[in-house]
């Protein structure tokens, strides 16, 4: 995904002996075991790691159920084709990271969501269908997993990658912070560095929108959390795959790992580190990308305040345009929006491909003469139709698509 990384003690090469001290011989095996977590079977990135224990030990697995499962709306409940404003504040349930999250709009490809946990701890999770990106509206705190740990903070992109255990820990809120709040992504079909972004040494290219300093890597190897239950050899773990949930009980803690190295590990990146670009007139999307999901199939971008176009008849509101083959989503962070009003903090806009983008009343004249923009939001565009969910029905702006006739409009579309 991102570079090669290493931490903790590793033998000079693959696939041979690496001996322990006796202290470290928990079932009397002489070495540690050498697991080697791939992708795209063993054609893709991989990381190495060597554990105290053999990581297919298990004592039990039964069924979980989770409020979390993807169930798109029926069709008569979504009406007709149209655009969609969400106010995801209050949608997520309580509980932890994954017991909250409420999925509302998904493909094949990628499914989005939001989470407001009440629990600061996720517990011991490990999602087998989806590499996960989570944005972090609001709310810092500590990722840890079998490949190590990393904080994060508000505002930043947090990957981690397919079939990885992990938890995620959130920091008790600071005087006049807000709780965590999160935008999910489960990358179905992965996720990718977009290849124009780097030299075929792998190298990110000079005029990429970051460059490797920017990205947070694991600092540290990841400790059993106490309360995990290792003491008494029974540790539960969600596991999830297929969009099927259930309990493993493991006789080790999972965080056994003693060193790894490889380029398939967990990272973070902060949105305001993001480098925008400016033409002499308005540049279309595609210079937000950050990320892109496996094989093409949804890109994930960033808007972010920036100077805008410097032509003197420049017109630095986005123009009116059809997106024919892709649907658009868009969650609003923070600072005034260009093309509309009626938005704020989290709120979520599906826009259909066919249907055409276009600023509100006013909106596009008003731009003219301006300078810069302090927006922030996150979009996610995919070439497969994103379905709503009950969820999202719930919190949908029944008046956002004809908010474009101007107020006092008397237009109308039939639910």
């Amino acid at each position: 995904m991102l570079d090669y990384h290493r931490l903790g003690r590793l033998p000079a090469k693959h696939h041979i002996q690496f001996k322990r001290s006796k202290a470290d011989m928990t079932d009397g095996c002489p070495v540690y075991y050498e697991h080697c977590i791939t992708r795209k079977g063993f054609d893709g990135a991989y990381s190495i790691a060597y554990r105290k224990n053999n990581p297919a030990r298990e004592l039990d697995a039964k069924p979980a159920k989770l409020a979390s499962a993807f169930e798109p709306a029926a069709a008569d409940a979504v009406g007709p084709v149209r655009r969609h404003h969400l106010r995801s504040p209050g949608v997520a349930g309580k509980g932890t990271l994954w017991e909250s999250l409420r999925l509302l709009m998904g493909n094949d490809d990628v499914r989005i969501g939001t989470s407001q946990p009440t629990v600061a701890d996720s517990g011991l999770v490990q999602d087998g269908d989806a590499d996960l990106l989570l944005f972090f509206h609001e709310g810092s705190g500590r990722l840890d997993s079998e490949l190590g740990s990393l904080a994060f903070r508000r505002h930043d992109y947090l990957f981690i990658p397919r079939g990885l255990v992990h938890r995620v820990v959130f920091d008790k809120p600071g005087k006049g912070a807000l709780p965590p709040h999160v935008l999910w992504m489960e990358c179905r079909s992965g996720l990718e560095i977009p290849s124009n972004f780097r030299h075929p040494n792998g190298q990110f290219a000079m005029d990429a929108p970051y460059s490797h300093r920017d990205f947070r890597r694991p600092t540290a190897l990841s400790k059993p959390t106490p309360g995990d239950g290792h003491a008494q050899g029974k540790v539960k773990l969600l596991h999830k795959r297929n969009d099927a949930y259930s309990w493993r009980t493991l006789p080790h803690h999972p965080f056994d790992v003693v060193g790894f190295d490889g380029t398939n590990y967990p990272f973070a990146f902060n949105v305001h580190d993001y480098q925008p670009k400016t033409g002499l007139v308005h540049l279309p999307p595609p210079i937000h990308t950050t990320f892109l999901g496996g094989k093409g199939s949804f890109v994930v971008c960033s808007f972010v305040p920036r100077k805008v176009d410097y032509h003197p008849q420049s017109i630095p509101c986005p123009y009116p345009h059809s997106s024919i083959e892709c649907d658009e989503m868009l969650w609003y962070v923070e600072g005034d929006f260009a093309s509309r009003r009626g938005v704020g903090p989290a709120s979520l806009s599906l826009h259909p491909a066919g249907i055409p983008h276009a600023p509100q009343p006013g909106r596009y004249e008003a731009s003219f003469g301006a300078e810069r923009t302090d927006e922030l939001a996150v979009m996610v565009d995919t070439f497969k139709p994103l379905r709503l969910t009950k969820h999202a029905m719930g919190c949908d702006d029944p008046d956002y698509h004809r908010s474009w006739m101007g107020a006092g409009s008397k237009g109308t579309y039939t639910d």
